[in-house]
């Protein structure tokens, strides 16, 4: 529940300066929010999210990813 609260706080920091983000999840991914989009979607993803066991989560989807903070347009 703290992760997932942390990681709520440092969405809504990271689009509020202009960042679009998504949070991708063992087994599962939310939508990705544009800058300047309301991001409540990511928020209620997080909302669902609920605790695995380690060795029981699924791989990481797109594990290539790379975060790079978009600037606004």
């Amino acid at each position: 529940e703290r992760a997932i609260s942390r990681a709520a706080g440092m969405l809504v920091d990271a689009h509020e300066r202009g960042a679009a983000v998504e949070v991708l999840a063992r087994g599962s991914g939310s939508p990705r929010v544009p800058a300047g989009a309301p991001i409540d979607p990511v928020l209620a993803y997080l909302a669902r999210l609920s605790a695995v066991a380690p060795t029981h989560a699924p791989p990481l989807p797109r594990a290539d990813l790379v975060v790079v903070p978009e600037a606004a347009s």
